[in-house]
């Protein structure tokens, strides 16, 4: 499993030539999981190329304060 936080900046700001690196060494069935509260479209298109039909939870801009934001989760096998 490969975990990305702050993935707007990591994939923002020159960084994104090291992580297709380190995504060359993982195997090709490795979980990407990548974390931002703030996250553009430009960084979302970005994504299709290192990750394989991801599950997105995002949440509208109006809607982030602490009242608007609700918790979700993604049930995973224990495989």
């Amino acid at each position: 499993m490969l975990i990305i936080d702050e993935a707007d900046e990591m994939l923002g700001m020159g960084f994104l030539e090291q992580i297709n690196e380190i995504i060359k060494q993982i195997p090709p069935d490795c979980q990407i999981c990548l974390f931002s509260a703030t996250i553009s479209n430009e960084i979302i298109k970005l994504t299709k190329d290192i990750m394989n039909d991801p599950a997105k939870i995002l949440v509208k801009k109006e809607n982030l304060t602490l009242e608007g934001i609700k918790q979700f989760y993604i049930s995973c096998s224990t495989e």
